[in-house]
């Protein structure tokens, strides 16, 4: 008979690193842990009941990296801590284990050891979502500093034209010129007739 275990979903990065350590040390080699939680594993999420079957946990739970192209969003929201269905707001998983001669489902700690590991990588998800919000609002104001100076510039270059003085590359300011002799440094005597 197999055991049931209920599992915070921010918890489920933790677990992954638990069950790896724990499939480690019952001596399961590398290349066949995928085929034990294929076929021992399964995830039903509580709310709404979605399923991910034993062969997407492997490839979420068992992977050391936490991007992969080929698990899809779906399983990529259950990596980083929601439901696989979008618009589920459960907080816990209940994953089903049978039983295996060499694994002893039950040991695997699902929150003592796993709560530092899903902090780290919680924190790490969103020290990256923050990280890219923080370069997106940089780029947006980038295009809005570009902008200000363009205006700017041809604000200038605009009055420069109208007053006739000089724009660099384009042209030289105007020298006017006058008929009128200029004034003279010294003043007319009035005192003399």
């Amino acid at each position: 008979m197999g055991t049931t275990r209920q599992i915070s979903l921010p918890l489920v990065a933790g677990f992954g690193g638990n069950l790896r350590d724990a499939l480690k040390r019952a001596g399961i080699p590398v290349s066949e842990r995928s085929a034990v939680c294929e076929a021992h594993v399964s995830a039903r999420c509580s709310l709404c009941g979605a399923e991910v079957s034993g062969r997407a946990l492997a490839g979420v739970l068992l992977s050391a990296t936490t991007a992969e192209a080929s698990q899809g969003e779906r399983l990529a929201r259950l990596r980083l801590g929601y439901c696989v269905n979008t618009g589920c707001q459960s907080a816990y998983y209940e994953f089903s284990f049978e039983p295996h001669a060499a694994v002893d489902w039950s040991q695997i700690p699902a929150e003592a050891s796993a709560a530092p590991n899903a902090t780290l990588r919680g924190g790490s998800v969103i020290s990256s979502l923050a990280a890219s919000a923080s370069s997106a609002v940089q780029r947006h104001l980038n295009w809005r500093m570009a902008a200000a100076l363009a205006i700017l510039l041809a604000v200038w270059i605009l009055h420069q034209w109208v007053t006739g003085g000089t724009i660099p590359l384009i042209r030289e300011g105007r020298t006017f010129t006058s008929d009128v002799p200029p004034p003279s440094d010294t003043m007319p005597d009035d005192e003399n007739p």
